[in-house]
């Protein structure tokens, strides 16, 4: 389900019947979707209930970056600076509403790699079927290009190499999301202890 608002004004096409992720792009136009697209990982976000009413307000990369530095320089100047595993989970838990919204942040980054293996496939199908007709011009007693025979096989293994580092990378790339993931759930678990124990001291203090 996906909506659209010009910042201009103007009745978005559909009614809000869920919860929806609310966000502006770099034009000033602004978009509703139940789900959180690729093209707006990084950009400032608003949650909304069935009432259209706001949920959760979801900093962009920019703006998380800048106050996270801030809250560093703080910390320096009087307190004990954050550890590299504090800032980590702050990321996590600022940047993704559900464990949908890291999924596919993962399939993103997924999806550049197999571009990448795709191309280096391709090139390697060129590459075999160059070798082919040169090993049927060479049986058939014609002269090739002193060395292309050589040169052709560097080059395939060369490539082959440059797709095992890709496959490399994108399991490592699965790995890391999927970590990612586990941990948001220990995140998640830890925060609504959190919030149980502030309600059970408030109703104690009343």
């Amino acid at each position: 389900m996906f909506f659209l608002l010009t910042a201009a004004g103007g009745l978005a096409v559909g009614v809000v019947s869920a919860a929806m992720y609310k966000w502006t792009d770099e034009n000033g136009t602004v978009y509703y979707s139940d789900k959180m697209p690729m093209e707006a990982q990084k950009s400032e976000k608003t949650v909304l209930d069935r009432q259209g009413r706001t949920v959760k307000h979801i900093e962009s990369e920019k703006q998380y970056l800048r106050r996270l530095e801030e809250e560093n320089k703080k910390k320096e100047d009087g307190e004990e600076k954050p550890t590299v595993y504090e800032n980590r989970d702050r990321a996590l838990t600022l940047s993704y509403l559900t464990e949908n919204d890291i999924d596919l942040a993962r399939d993103r980054a997924v999806h550049v790699l197999d571009g990448q293996i795709e191309s280096a496939a391709a090139v390697i199908e060129q590459l075999e079927a160059r070798q082919e007709k040169l090993l049927q011009r060479q049986e058939a007693g014609q002269t090739i290009p002193e060395g292309e025979l050589k040169k052709l096989h560097a080059d395939m293994e060369s490539r082959r190499n440059t797709m095992t580092r890709y496959y490399g990378e994108r399991q490592k790339v699965i790995e890391k999301y999927e970590a990612d993931k586990k941990r948001w759930r220990e995140l998640k678990v830890i925060e609504e202890q959190r919030l149980r124990e502030k309600e059970a001291e408030k109703i104690r203090k009343n």
